[in-house]
């Protein structure tokens, strides 16, 4: 009779010959009952678990088995063909229905044999029961390490884990160490701030994946462009870089049906939780303000799987990813509708959506260009006066200089301190290419390696800092980028665009149709309302509804906006020089080294 083997070893406790092992026993089998084992059809799993259904050997043997090529299975034991005893069932059921027997040899089980049915169900039923118990006793051992102050298996981008403690025997023999401690990978920990920082100022995932892709900075899984929305996401949502280490949240359910193992959350909870304020990564005002734009973005989307349209927290895309700067920022008085292009040439119309759906009488159109040229150029004149932005941008000099003055001094301390851990490290290194071993060393050793990294990456900084002192620019240059503000703003639409609604506020515009007179809108902002009217720019006063009869030039296009008066903000206090600052001055290489620098002043321990 002709016969096919079977065999499978699971992890790392067991060795590729494992599988030889149990082949040979297998054909010892065959051959004491004279059965004939080809060796075509030897099917093996290796490092695949018994739990898993979809095994590329066991596949292959069901097709063959179903091709009818051989009359027989032989495994060493039982468990090598499923450690699920449902499935165990299921393919010996299969099996016997093809016309082929199991033999075990191990329990010496014969399913040709009517007497030995019970015998092979109670034997999956105790394989299933052996994993079930080995699975409570690994969560057991390894909530015991959690609870001596050790890690397992809880590395992300940002962190390494690295042994520590006395070298121990395990049961076969092999060192492992006490436990694991995390660490926090510098150069990692870089490009995660500067993903929430990416977050807080704006950015979409997509752009903050692009960025990172176009700059070639290697992911996780330290592959260039190997960045993706969804590794964004799961970094923005962890809460290890905030210190804060959930351990056992979620567990693994096996579905019965199609055999695939998915995560759910503990009902009765999480196994352990730790806080380790030395793993922060992110302050905890850049967390809740990642935090609070995630729950914003997460409110533009599709309702939860399984449900038709929309929630009814749903918002437009636009409101939190911009194209455009006024777009998602102004609602129709009306319908409360937004406001948005509905079309046109020469870079299109801003207009009532509702209304070009006609579900709203809002009809009335302004062009976009004209719209977004007049109310920046209100905009500018709110931080029109250059001098007194000049004198806010030397006081930031004086300040940054006399913080930064010692940066000299700190370079020298810390090159020095580089130079003895150099022939530190070479001391080291020439111990133990020597022959000589020794455990504080191999400590020492790794802890001056860690030292190294961290000093190499503050002199970076520091170096950039002192090349890149931040001063004031001319008084020509500011006054310059006021009057081009709109295309200064243009350059990075999306956080410009966010900035100007937390300066204006949200606008509703309202229709406005005098007895003579084209209509036009009155729109009310945070700071005054605004009047759009055709052509000629009306006399300052208080508006009206009807009374500021239009003037008539035959135009539907509104041409200009107008800012009510209003007592003069303090220009040091005025939300505007934020603006300013934040969109001109922030992302130049000046401001990213100081900010660079304040933050490894802090995590020293100096106050800025």
């Amino acid at each position: 009779m002709k016969a096919a083997a079977y065999a499978r070893y699971s992890s790392d406790n067991q060795r590729e010959v494992s599988l030889d092992d149990q082949i040979n026993a297998c054909k010892k089998y065959a051959q004491k009952n004279n059965i004939l084992i080809d060796e075509r059809h030897i099917y093996t799993d290796a490092a695949t678990s018994g739990s898993l259904r979809d095994r590329t050997g066991l596949n292959r043997l069901k097709e063959d088995a179903r091709a009818g090529l051989f009359d027989i299975v032989i495994v060493d034991d039982l468990s090598r063909l499923d450690r699920n005893a449902s499935r165990t069932l299921t393919t010996i059921q299969e099996l016997i229905y093809l016309g082929v027997s199991l033999r075990s040899v191990a329990e010496n089980l014969d399913t040709s044999n009517e007497d030995s049915k019970l015998s092979y169900q109670v034997k999956a039923i105790m394989n299933e029961s052996f994993i079930d118990d080995l699975r409570k006793k690994t969560i057991r051992g390894q909530l015991g390490q959690k609870q001596r102050g050790y890690f397992v298996a809880e590395a992300a981008f940002g962190y390494k884990s690295e042994p520590v403690g006395i070298l121990i025997a395990d049961k076969k023999g092999r060192l492992r160490p006490e436990g694991y401690k995390m660490r926090i990978v510098e150069h990692e920990a870089t490009i995660v701030k500067r993903i929430f920082q990416m977050c807080a100022d704006g950015k979409s995932t997509n752009k903050i994946v692009k960025t990172l892709n176009e700059e070639e900075i290697q992911s996780s899984k330290h592959e260039k462009h190997g960045w993706n929305t969804s590794t964004i996401y799961r970094i923005l949502r962890n809460e290890k870089y905030i210190g804060k280490w959930v351990w056992g949240k979620r567990q693994n359910r096996l579905d019965p049906i199609t055999g695939i193992i998915k995560q759910r959350l503990r009902p009765e909870g999480p196994l352990y939780e730790g806080f380790y304020e030395e793993l922060r990564i992110i302050p905890e005002e850049l967390w809740d303000k990642v935090q609070k734009r995630l729950e914003e973005i997460s409110e533009t989307g599709p309702a939860k799987k399984g449900k038709k349209g929309f929630s009814k927290t749903q918002n437009s895309y636009v409101k939190k990813f911009p194209h455009e700067l006024l777009s998602g920022a102004m609602i129709c008085s009306l319908c409360g509708c937004s406001i948005g292009k509905v079309g046109g040439k020469a870079g299109g119309y801003y207009g009532c959506l509702k209304a070009a759906r006609r579900g709203c009488s809002n009809k009335i159109l302004v062009r976009k260009s004209v719209a977004e040229q007049i109310i920046l150029s209100e905009v500018a004149k709110l931080i029109g006066d250059s001098a007194s932005i000049k004198y806010v941008l030397s006081r930031v000099e004086e300040l940054s200089a006399k913080l930064i003055c010692t940066v000299p001094k700190e370079i020298q301390t810390k090159k020095t301190e580089q130079a003895q851990l150099k022939k530190r490290i070479n001391n080291f290194v020439s111990f133990i290419s020597e022959g000589n071993s020794s455990k504080n060393v191999a400590e020492s050793l790794s802890f001056s390696e860690q030292r190294m990294e961290i000093l190499e990456a503050e002199l970076k900084i520091l170096e950039a800092t002192k090349e890149n002192a931040f001063k004031a620019p001319p008084l020509e240059w500011i006054a310059d980028a006021i009057r081009h503000i709109k295309e200064i703003l243009e350059m990075q639409t999306e956080q410009s665009a966010l900035l100007l609604r937390k300066l204006l506020g949200q606008i509703s515009l309202k229709p406005v149709y005098p007895k003579t007179g084209k209509p036009y809108l009155v729109a009310m902002s945070n700071l005054q309302p605004l009047a759009l009217l055709e052509d000629k720019r009306p006399q300052k006063g208080p508006l009206s509804t009807e009374s500021d009869s239009g003037l008539d030039t035959g135009s539907n296009s509104f041409h200009w906006w107008r800012w009510r008066e209003s007592k003069p903000t303090p220009i040091l206090y005025h939300p505007a020089i934020f603006l300013y600052i934040s969109v001109i001055c922030d992302d130049s290489p000046i401001f990213s080294n100081w900010h660079q620098y304040v933050k490894v002043q802090e995590s020293s321990g100096k106050s800025i």
